[in-house]
């Protein structure tokens, strides 16, 4: 989950604005905000937003009161409670980073009161109420198992291999299986690994050598992992000089180019890497908001 911590942090942030214009009523606004341990670069863009959007006295049309809790369990009795307290002090939304255990009783919550959650992600699949109603927890990140399947159908690659660490990454890979049209499509997902770390992809990618129709193949794969692991599995294969470079064309699924790739490492260069990214760190407002955030110091802004 660390690679969805760095790249929703900074979304994050840009949304409280438009949560909080959902009401003109009052100079005030009072804002729920839950977090887990753990969640501290999350929680340090949240506050800096605040104390921004607060600050701008003559842009700002209210002001934002943010009450804030941090917990450490999923016990759904003691998320109720701390769910009531939130809803006593008039929030008019909840916002926060919590694990799929807690997600499901704030989700239950949100909807049966109507309350909107904001969160940076969706844990896991979640269905829509059984009701029929309105759902009221919002994801911040787009479901982007489409834009996967367009990548490759723009490129116009015939078959890839998709690698992937976790069960987020096994319904992405569902998700795409059922956009495809049998018959009628113009690629496959030939060959599918679930890896645990760089390793046990390079060591995937050493068995596709050994064999004699792939060898010299254009490959094409599909790295459903956090942006370390991602990192590694590139520099790793540049650096192996059994591994061929020209052949190989990796299409990473998350939203990890938001991070930081550091241009000092020439592997980066080395390879065929294609990507995606939420943030547009070239408008005015966001390359105003990370330059504030990076002169944090991290010693009383844990997590800046």
């Amino acid at each position: 989950r660390a690679h969805l911590l760095r790249a929703v942090a900074r979304p994050l942030c840009l949304v409280l604005v438009f949560v909080a214009a959902a009401s003109s009523t009052g100079d005030k606004i009072p804002l729920g905000a839950i977090f887990e341990q753990g969640t501290d670069e999350v929680q340090s863009a949240f506050k800096f937003a605040m104390l921004t959007h607060n600050q701008n006295v003559t842009g700002r049309r209210f002001e934002l009161q943010a009450y804030v809790d941090v917990i450490n369990t999923a016990d759904a009795f003691k998320l109720s409670r701390l769910i009531c307290n939130q809803f006593s002090r008039g929030v008019f939304s909840m916002l926060g980073a919590v694990s799929p255990d807690s997600f499901d009783t704030l989700h239950s919550y949100s909807n049966t009161f109507q309350m909107p959650f904001v969160t940076p992600w969706f844990p896991e699949k979640v269905l829509a109420p059984s009701s029929g109603f309105l759902d009221y927890a919002i994801s911040m990140r787009p479901d982007y198992h489409q834009a996967i399947i367009d990548t490759v159908r723009y490129y116009g690659w015939k078959r890839i291999i998709y690698l992937y660490d976790s069960h987020d990454g096994l319904l992405r890979l569902q998700q795409i299986y059922q956009s495809l049209k049998p018959g009628v499509e113009t690629f496959q997902v030939e060959m599918v690994k679930r890896i645990q770390n760089a390793s046990e992809a390079i060591d995937f990618l050493h068995s596709l050598e050994d064999i004699s129709s792939y060898r010299w193949s254009n490959k094409y794969v599909v790295l459903d992992c956090p942006t370390e692991m991602a990192k590694e599995v590139v520099v790793t294969h540049v650096r192996d000089i059994t591994l061929g470079k020209r052949t190989y064309h990796y299409l990473l699924s998350g939203l990890i180019m938001d991070d930081r790739w550091e241009s000092e490492v020439i592997e980066y260069g080395a390879i065929n890497i294609t990507g995606f990214r939420i943030v547009e760190s070239s408008r005015r407002y966001v390359k105003d908001f990370l330059e504030g955030w990076r002169r944090l110091d991290p010693n009383t802004s844990q997590g800046a």
